[in-house]
């Protein structure tokens, strides 16, 4: 009965989400998370809407903790040895930015940069070269991936009070299965334990102060709904796998796509946060969301005293393109701040000073991301901060990828596949497929893009059969090596 009430509660959500949204111009995806609760309550009486869809709550293990914490995740802000990079679809559509975090970061922090092969890894040092940027802090790690959100899939490290770092696993999205492996072996590389977390856990969606305190946002149980997690295992899980003792669940903005906390808060220290601020002309909705998460922070302990809250205005969304200033990067001496071209001057300002007051020893850096939050994250989305792991060993080089060859003609079969955004779709061999934009936070339904091949015998290249295999056939989980026979059958 109650998993009946919850779906019907969730079907409700969706229904009045729908009838939100029309009032709010289009949406970009079609998750929003609308403060409906007192519907829902009428609905679904005994699930625990106070806890999901309402007032915040800081969530505590069932399980009083001990006086001695076994592990924790070290906040950003604190010591870090590298910090993570997948190159695959920065080098190709934001060079620029992938050259300035490296520039900016040498001297301060390893950069571990994940490639598919040589090809990709002999093209970032290449990039780099022609812009006389070092890079002798640069690791390459060879492992094939399907988006450049590194936070959100890649690895929570966690140190335990003794011992060394152990890697944490979590769950990932089923369409991007290079992605969801990148924890597990990028910890085989790093000759480190892994833990797998049975739970879907994006990385910009946890934000840990370094001292048992992590925030989150509801996004975190609307994911984890079909789990069938409760939220007592879920206390629980985190506290012991991840050593969080609070867990502050914050509203996410309204009709922002990520519904990830990154987008709007960042510690700065164990007792210090920068949370977003909107102007209420601009959006009241979601500058009273974020007054009511101001709140609930401030009323947070951390040790003997209560959480410090600093505002830090955002800039307007009017295009419908949700820039940030909290989404940054934080590399030991240096800390990597989003810029975007064209916004208020006065604005980025006042956000630069807000870092440096509370960050006086840092150098402030601003980085233009004008084009990367475009496609729903900033810098804070495309890294992941691996803290404290002692001297990182060798990594094997980059090898080219092998992929068999074969050929298209014109006798080639119509082929029927399966498509994510509609029920079937028939793709001639003159008109080879579907193009899905990779970089976005969600994925995407995929649109025909007709691309005209020579009537006679055509030969692909090894780099024009991986984007051909990964754009056109979304669900095949690593086609090396089979026939063309192989691929038509599939």
């Amino acid at each position: 009965m109650f998993q009946l009430r919850q779906y019907t509660a969730a079907g409700l959500l969706l229904v009045v989400t729908l009838a939100s949204a029309a009032d709010c111009g289009e949406r970009r995806t079609t998750r929003v998370f609308p403060p409906h609760t007192e519907l829902f309550q009428v609905v679904a009486p005994d699930y625990p809407w106070t806890q999901v869809t309402r007032a915040p709550k800081v969530l505590a293990p069932v399980s009083p903790p001990s006086n001695k914490r076994h592990r924790c995740i070290v906040g950003e802000y604190e010591r870090q040895r590298a910090l993570l990079l997948a190159c695959r679809d920065l080098i190709d559509d934001f060079p620029n930015l992938l050259a300035d975090i490296v520039r900016q970061t040498s001297g301060h922090i390893e950069i571990i940069l994940l490639v598919t092969d040589l090809e990709q890894s002999e093209s970032a040092k290449q990039l780099l070269q022609t812009r006389s940027i070092p890079f002798d802090h640069v690791r390459f790690a060879q492992l094939p991936h399907d988006t450049m959100w590194a936070r959100d899939y890649g690895p929570i490290i966690v140190t335990p009070k003794e011992g060394q770092p152990i890697v944490i696993d979590p769950d990932y999205d089923m369409e991007r299965t290079q992605d969801d492996r990148i924890p597990s072996e990028l910890g085989n590389l790093l000759q480190l334990p892994v833990e797998h977390l049975s739970l879907r856990l994006d990385g910009g969606n946890l934000l840990s102060n370094g001292d048992g305190l992590a925030i989150t946002t509801h996004r975190l149980f609307d994911d984890n709904a079909l789990n069938e997690f409760e939220i007592p295992m879920l206390r629980n899980v985190l506290h012991e796998q991840c050593g969080i003792e609070q867990l502050v669940v914050l509203e996410p903005l309204f009709g922002e796509p990520t519904g990830h906390a990154d987008m709007f808060v960042t510690f700065v220290s164990k007792n210090v946060v920068l949370l977003g601020r909107f102007n209420p002309e601009d959006d009241p909705l979601n500058a009273e969301i974020l007054d009511r998460n101001a709140i609930q922070l401030s009323k947070v302990r951390t040790g003997t005293d209560f959480l410090h809250v600093v505002r830090i205005d955002m800039p307007p969304h009017h295009d419908g393109v949700w820039r940030t200033y909290t989404n940054v990067i934080y590399a030991n001496g240096v800390v990597l701040v989003p810029t975007y071209g064209e916004e208020d001057l006065a604005l980025r300002k006042r956000a630069f000073r807000a870092f440096a007051k509370v960050l006086p020893q840092r150098k402030i850096v601003g980085i233009d991301a004008s084009q990367v939050i475009q496609s729903e994250g900033a810098l804070h989305c495309i890294t992941m901060n691996l803290g404290p792991l002692g001297r990182l060993p060798d990594f094997p080089p980059p090898q080219p990828q092998v992929v068999e060859e074969f050929e298209f003609t014109d006798e080639t079969e119509i082929i029927s596949l399966a498509d994510p955004g509609q029920e079937s779709a028939l793709i001639d061999p003159h008109a080879l497929g579907f193009e899905v934009d990779p970089h976005q936070y969600q994925p995407r339904p995929i649109a025909m893009k007709p691309q005209l091949i020579d009537s006679r015998q055509t030969k692909m290249s090894e780099r024009e059969l991986t984007r051909w295999r990964s754009s056109l056939l979304p669900n095949f989980d690593r086609v090396e090596n089979r026939t063309e026979q192989e691929l038509i059958s599939k």
